[in-house]
């Protein structure tokens, strides 16, 4: 979806998307991401010795989401700080821990 609706996006002189729609779909995926990371944070503290390969998987796949996310708005500094800044900036340990993640091969998920 934001591929499709949020590539060359045209923006005012603060960064931000000219179109009402696609602002609101920026904040939305926003709000996701925002989101996918507390639950991920969550979900860390809450699972089982048998969840772990399970738990690495999401997190590799949340990095590769906002990776992606981040191509796509990051060709301006407002749309950076939608994966890279607050609300959504993870602590450090579980930055450490997604690259950690997105390393290993995980199996039998």
């Amino acid at each position: 979806i934001a591929k499709v609706f949020m590539t060359n996006m045209d923006l005012d002189e603060r960064g931000k998307p000219r179109d009402r729609l696609q602002n609101k779909l920026r904040l939305s995926f926003r709000d996701f991401s925002k989101k996918c990371s507390d639950a991920l944070n969550k979900n860390e503290q809450l699972i089982q010795a048998d969840q772990v390969d399970y738990q690495k998987e999401l997190k590799k796949n949340y990095l590769d989401f906002t990776n992606q996310l981040s191509e796509i708005m990051g060709s301006t500094r407002v749309e950076q700080k939608l994966v890279h800044a607050p609300p959504i900036q993870l602590h450090t340990h579980t930055v450490h821990a997604l690259a950690a993640a997105a390393e290993g091969p995980v199996s039998n998920v």
